[in-house]
């Protein structure tokens, strides 16, 4: 189960988010040289915000003008759903290792084909 978005706005799930990862943009717009997503692992969940200037979230069509779009959320290669806020949560992971995926969806051309890729080990 996940709950979710990305916004101007830095808000935090229900815990505490760790230290940043470090992970560096498959994109090139200037915001997103350095870290725009962050996790932390606690138990079987793992807290993930994430920070894109001027982006919006949204459920319906947008135009290739508008920065706005959504994050598709994928666990161990498979989709786990779409997410339209900046934080949200992966629960209910097994224990051992998963890789998860971010992966922004969005017409804007500095949004196109954006993703992060990371590994999380649950005890």
């Amino acid at each position: 189960m996940v709950t979710a978005g990305c916004s101007v706005h830095k808000p935090v799930p229900k815990g505490e988010l760790g230290k940043t990862a470090a992970l560096e943009a498959q994109a090139h717009p200037k915001e997103l040289q350095g870290e725009w997503l962050t996790y932390k692992i606690k138990d079987s969940r793992v807290y993930v915000e994430c920070m894109l200037n001027d982006f919006h979230f949204k459920t319906g069509p947008a135009s290739v003008r508008d920065k706005q779009g959504y994050l598709a959320v994928y666990a161990d290669g498979k989709k786990l759903r779409n997410e339209y806020t900046a934080a949200f949560i992966v629960r209910h992971l097994s224990k051992g290792n998963h890789r998860l995926t971010v992966e922004v969806i969005s017409r804007h051309p500095e949004y196109k084909q954006i993703s992060k890729t990371w590994d999380v080990f649950i005890r």
